[in-house]
């Protein structure tokens, strides 16, 4: 069965489209989705000979402009929970928003979410952050059988805890907070 459909797409539909997407979207994440299945879409039904036409990079254009601006949105939201667990101690959200996010977006986010942070401040977070981290590393040592290793499970801490924690740790070294390991 060979059926065909034919999609015309106005720019300005389309530009009025990705405003109404914003719009109406109440979650960043929900509108970065929505916008990459759009691009999937238009990037797999497209012509060839119709992705080096102007009208299709008006598109891309258009598209990349949206994404761009809901993948900051969405960095932003998740920096504002960083920087909210991080302030309550809680490691739970840490690793919530951790989980959420690629490394580099996590790391892009904490930038975001503590940029404008007193130095003062992101200090008493980085010592509360080194005193987990460290303790955690010892109740893991010492729950281990093996010397040079580690048992996270025996001590009771979540593996995606300790790499959520970690990862802050990692953006308050490159701060220049915390000595590197």
């Amino acid at each position: 069965m060979n059926e065909h459909v034919q999609l015309n797409v106005k720019i300005a539909a389309f530009q009025h489209l990705c405003e109404e997407l914003a719009e109406k979207s109440g979650n960043p994440a929900h509108l970065l989705a929505s916008l990459s299945t759009l691009q999937t879409f238009i990037a797999s039904t497209v012509e060839p000979g119709e992705a080096a036409g102007v009208g299709y990079e008006s598109l891309r254009g258009i598209l990349d402009a949206a994404l761009d601006t809901a993948r900051e949105q969405v960095l932003l939201s998740q920096g504002q929970q960083l920087r909210s667990a991080v302030a309550e101690g809680d490691v739970k959200g840490i690793s919530q928003v951790h989980q959420s996010l690629s490394r580099n977006g996590f790391q892009q986010a904490a930038e975001r979410g503590f940029a404008e942070i007193s130095q003062a401040q992101l200090q008493r977070w980085a010592n509360w952050v080194e005193h987990w981290f460290k303790d955690a590393q010892t109740r893991a040592s010492a729950a281990s059988p093996y010397p040079d290793a580690m048992d996270f499970d025996k001590a009771d801490i979540p593996m995606p805890h300790y790499l959520a924690m970690q990862d802050v740790r990692i953006f308050l070294v490159s701060q220049g907070l915390l000595p590197p390991v």
